[in-house]
């Protein structure tokens, strides 16, 4: 049993070298990824391994087709510094940079080379050996990178990248636009730096999800300039991942969409005011059929022979607070932009210089008055009554902005529209304009306040609700005279209004002509009066007849048509109002043509010229009697509107 357990282990002829169990040489620098390859000190290649002869297109046999130098390093980046090369390498034993060798087919390779001392065992060199590194795939990813650079630099979004912990590592050109930061200044630092103070919990939430691998995309958010500007943003924040997939970072492309939600707040103010206009023009026609019924009544009791004095007064109040009420009407139908017009050729500068009394008396000795007409020829076409209310009420705001005193400046000159400014202001048209601006040197406005200046009743905080319409008049009235308002102003810095009137290059209108006092005149015409509004139709009937016409009356325009069909005798004037449900006054005055091709017209209406147009034409011309309206004015319209030989009052819509 023992011999045969000895026998199982063969017993070693000779002791181990530890030469037996190392590889061939040759082997190994066959198998390196590194081209290999040695000279004698002359230069003559005396090996070169596989890589070597793979990597520089070399067939096979590349002894006998090298005798004699190294011919493949390229003459360009090589054998320019060859003399430094072997130098180095010769004295100091090695010399090591990026060349490029030049292959057998005629191309280059990129490599970083290695030089050594080849020594005999006496110390003696008899050569040079050479270890190349190929660099071919790392200047590709240079290459990359920097394409990848410039493509990041040219982008028109600011691009962040962002550490897992929220540290700045990329920066681009539009970055530093964007946030007032160069690039030297915020690589390092957290991101944490654009944000809002009150904000600072949302870098978190993002870096969270973020880190979680989510994708955030077309976040509305605020961020911080470097010099406390606030800036509206929209963020799409997407991980990085590295090569084994795990999250490395973020990249966040930031865009700037100040000036879009600039728009938006303005288009959603124009909307409010739009809805908000529509509702007062509706409560205004209304209000105008009470009114000329209150004061038409008021007319019929002053008249009255046994009216006494103590009840005339009584009268008087009531026509003076029904006249108070309709200047009130006059301010919805201006702020809803459905006002009557009467609109002429005017100099703007010209005007405010005629106001010039008006308004020194108006702001105080405490405050310095300052006009300024820097143009020639600034011709607006609006109604002259409604340009000066509107200096007049943002000339009082400015004088209420400045308790103790200061400067208020008014400016007119003639202006053209850039492209930029139309693009901040999604209201405005191109062209050229008049602007009148209106300064004040007074407390100023913050954003707050700006946003609800132009609302009706709206007062500034700690003075009280508002007690009118405000500037919410002046809004509606530069919006009906085809312009626009721009504010600008900032806490202590004061306010300026810049109002835009569509420049006309047609010459001043002459100044129009006061009729004379007269007696009211009358007639005995028959009259046909249209109108929805029973109070108001009953009480004008009831004028008409006492100035000796005969009226026939309808509630709307199939019943006048009736009527007209059926009365035997003649019908001289159709008295209408415009705006009526089923069948409009224009509409049945077409139709009343039809059959009574002599009749006259004569419209009645509180709306304004761009309303009628709707329902005219735009390119007639109308005889109007604009609600309200006195005794008088009812009595001498119809007498202008019957007599052929008279000049009829005509509105044009065009």
């Amino acid at each position: 049993m023992a011999s045969e357990n000895t026998s199982i282990i063969s017993p070693v002829s000779r002791p181990i070298d530890v030469v037996d169990v190392l590889p061939d040489p040759d082997k190994i620098v066959e198998s390196v990824g590194e081209l290999v390859a040695a000279t004698d000190l002359d230069g003559t290649l005396t090996y070169a391994n596989r890589e070597f002869l793979r990597k520089l297109a070399i067939s096979a046999n590349p002894l006998d087709r090298l005798k004699t130098k190294l011919e493949i390093l390229s003459p360009v980046s090589f054998l320019t510094i060859n003399p430094e090369v072997l130098s180095e390498t010769l004295e100091l034993g090695s010399w090591t940079g990026e060349c490029e060798l030049l292959c057998q087919d005629g191309g280059t390779l990129p490599v970083r080379l290695k030089t050594g001392r080849i020594p005999l065992e006496n110390g003696a060199v008899v050569g040079i050996h050479y270890i190349a590194t190929d660099l071919t795939e790392k200047r590709e990813n240079e290459r990359q990178l920097q394409l990848l650079s410039s493509i990041v630099q040219c982008s028109g979004s600011a691009l962040v990248g962002l550490t897992t912990r929220g540290i700045v590592f990329s920066w681009n050109k539009e970055a530093e636009l964007l946030f007032g930061y160069p690039a030297r200044d915020i690589l390092g630092r957290s991101g944490d730096v654009l944000l809002p103070f009150d904000r600072r919990n949302e870098g978190a939430a993002l870096l969270e999800r973020l880190n979680r691998g989510e994708r955030i995309q077309n976040l509305e958010t605020v961020r911080i300039r470097r010099d406390g500007a606030v800036l509206h943003v929209s963020i799409a924040i997407s991980p990085i991942l590295d090569r084994n997939g795990y999250i490395a970072g973020s990249s966040m492309a930031v865009r700037d969409i100040s000036e879009t939600r600039t728009m938006q707040t303005q288009l959603k103010h124009a909307l409010k005011f739009e809805s908000t206009g529509r509702l007062a023009g509706g409560v205004a026609h209304e209000f105008n059929n009470m009114h000329s019924v209150i004061l038409g009544y008021c007319d019929i009791l002053s008249e009255m022979p046994s009216l006494d004095q103590r009840t005339a007064g009584y009268v008087e109040q009531i026509r003076k607070a029904a006249q108070q009420a309709a200047t009130v009407t006059q301010q919805l139908l201006a702020f809803s932009q459905k006002q009557i017009l009467d609109p002429r050729v005017i100099d703007l500068g010209r005007a405010v210089k005629g106001m010039e009394g008006l308004l020194k008396n108006m702001v105080g000795d405490d405050v310095e008055l300052v006009i300024r007409d820097s143009s020639s020829g600034c011709h607006v076409n609006s109604d002259p009554s409604q340009i000066e209310q509107v200096i007049m009420k943002l000339a009082s705001n400015g004088r209420e902005a400045m308790p103790r005193g200061g400067t208020l400046s008014i400016g007119t000159e003639n202006v053209v529209l850039a492209d930029s400014y139309i693009l901040r202001h999604a209201y405005a048209l191109p062209g050229e304009y008049c602007l009148l601006t209106i300064k004040d040197t007074g407390v100023g406005m913050d954003e707050a306040t700006q946003a609800s200046i132009f609302d009706p009743f709206f007062a500034a905080k700690g003075q009280g609700p508002g007690t009118d319409f405000g500037l919410a008049v002046v809004y509606g009235i530069v919006k009906q005279s085809g312009g626009f308002i721009d504010v600008e102003s900032g806490l202590g810095t004061g306010t300026t209004f810049n109002i835009y009137l569509p420049k006309t290059n047609q010459p001043v209108s002459p100044p129009s002509a006061r009729s004379p006092l007269m007696d009211l005149p009358r007639g005995t015409e028959t009259i046909l009066l249209v109108d929805d509004n029973e109070t108001f139709r009953k009480m004008n009937r009831i004028l008409i007849e006492r100035f000796g016409y005969t009226v026939l009356e309808a509630a709307n325009g199939t019943e006048a048509m009736e009527l007209a069909q059926r009365f035997e005798g003649s019908i001289d004037l159709l008295l209408t109002d415009v705006v009526m449900p089923g069948m409009d006054g224009p509409t049945l005055a077409s139709r009343m043509k039809d059959i009574r091709p002599d009749i006259k017209i004569l419209y009645m209406s509180g709306y304004s010229s761009a309303l009628l147009t709707a329902h005219v034409g735009q390119d007639s011309a109308i005889a109007l009697l604009v609600k309200p309206f006195s005794r008088s004015t009812l009595a001498l319209k119809l007498r202008e509107g019957l007599s052929a030989s008279a000049q009829i009052h005509m509105v044009d819509l065009a």
